[in-house]
């Protein structure tokens, strides 16, 4: 345990601290912070209003919304996404879409003939499996929850069993942040589609590290491969999609770059009306006519602005050093994340031996995420290891979320 002195030191100086819990938040990048600051100071107006000074707050909101849509369609023009713009609904956290996509399945489905049914996996966010516990306490849902294999990967076709003739919802994870563990929501939501089920994906830590484009393939439609091959050295990364069966999917800013207190729900079009449910009219935040009427309030304008810059900045072309491929940046910044989190394994292993140390999650690289490292080392408590560290090293036996509450998930 470090002492008192050691401690008092490290917090007057953070910089001594290792931080490795970047699926807990991350920094703000300063490039975001320099272009929300405007909207704090002279561009302070409301973007509701039709005066002058709501004019460039509305204009930076609707371009939050084209940058945020081009993670998601990465080959529309700008034309294109601007006819999209009423499918991105800001929200002030991830657990407030996650609530949203749960809430609008509700409404869709108002006349069922029996209790509705939600399938979801056993490692979701509270956010989900709170929310849902709520309402099955109440007696409004029941809801199936489809355990993970021994690598932390949901089989799809056990997802695609747990659907009964009254689910109105399936809401599958994209990416795992305690394991890393890349979830199939390809061939479950395509699943879905045939059945006319709504699909929602909790799309928070994958963003930034692995494709989220719509964009379809045709080599592989059984699970999610993530969007690296491993080459002999290092991570190659390649192009493929998660299909284009999502009905709503949660993304949010402080996973990727953008300050604490900005999400995003993203809602297909005429996903409701197309799979034959009522067009929700109730939702969950009611007043004003702000986010096209489905979500009451004034826009934060400097973070919505935050967190369009922060996607702006993941598609922004870049240079491959090797073969001088341009890429987005993210893909840039998956390599990079890939080659450090091999080396912290790799060292670890020399350093401890192979029989001390023990990788968790997916066996193939090709279904975890880039940056997340899950190891555990024999017969060391995880809470016991971290208590020691916490002043040097700054990671997690488990999600943020949980930690607060004395439990790992």
């Amino acid at each position: 345990m470090p002492s008192s002195s050691s401690s008092s030191t490290n917090n007057n100086n953070p910089k001594k601290c290792i931080y490795l819990d970047y699926n807990g938040t991350t920094p703000i990048d300063k490039r975001v912070l320099e272009t929300m600051m405007p909207y704090f100071t002279h561009h302070f107006g409301n973007p509701s209003s039709g005066h002058y000074y709501g004019l460039a707050p509305k204009e930076a909101v609707a371009r939050a919304r084209s940058s945020i849509l081009s993670l998601l369609y990465d080959t529309k023009k700008e034309e294109e996404l601007e006819k999209l713009h009423n499918g991105i609904i800001f929200t002030g956290c991830g657990t407030e879409a996650d609530n949203l996509a749960i809430h609008l399945a509700l409404q869709a489905n108002p006349t069922t003939t029996s209790k509705p049914h939600i399938v979801t996996s056993n490692v979701e966010h509270p956010a989900i499996t709170q929310y849902l516990q709520s309402l099955e306490s109440q007696g409004v849902i029941s809801v199936s929850y489809v355990p993970v294999n021994k690598e932390g990967i949901v089989p799809a076709q056990d997802m695609i069993q747990a659907i009964q003739p009254n689910t109105i919802l399936v809401t599958l994870m994209l990416a795992n942040n305690e394991s890393g563990a890349l979830q199939p929501i390809q061939q479950v939501s395509q699943y879905c589609q045939t059945q006319n089920i709504l699909f929602h994906t909790d799309a928070a830590q994958a963003v930034g590290k692995v494709s989220v484009s719509f964009t379809t393939t045709d080599d592989d439609n059984s699970s999610y491969s993530s969007s690296f091959s491993i080459g002999e050295n290092n991570a190659v990364v390649t192009t493929q999609g998660i299909g284009n069966a999502i009905d709503m999917m949660t993304i949010v800013g402080h996973k990727i770059g953008a300050p604490k207190g900005i999400a995003c729900l993203y809602i297909a079009p005429n996903c409701f009306t197309n799979k034959k449910k009522v067009l929700p009219k109730h939702y969950m935040l009611l007043g004003g006519g702000q986010e096209y009427g489905k979500r009451a309030g004034t826009e934060n304008v400097p973070y919505i602005v935050g967190l369009g810059t922060a996607a702006d900045l993941l598609m922004q072309q870049t240079t491959l050093e090797e073969g001088g491929e341009v890429v987005p940046q993210w893909q840039k910044n998956a390599k990079h994340m890939y080659a450090l989190k091999s080396r912290l394994y790799s060292n670890l292993v020399q350093a401890l031996g192979s029989d001390i140390v023990r990788d968790n999650g997916p066996s193939s690289p090709c279904h975890k995420l880039p940056n997340t490292l899950s190891v555990g080392f024999r017969n060391v408590q995880s809470g016991d290891l971290l208590r020691n560290i916490e002043m040097d090293v700054a990671c997690s036996a488990g999600s943020a979320c949980h930690a607060s509450g004395g439990a790992l998930s």
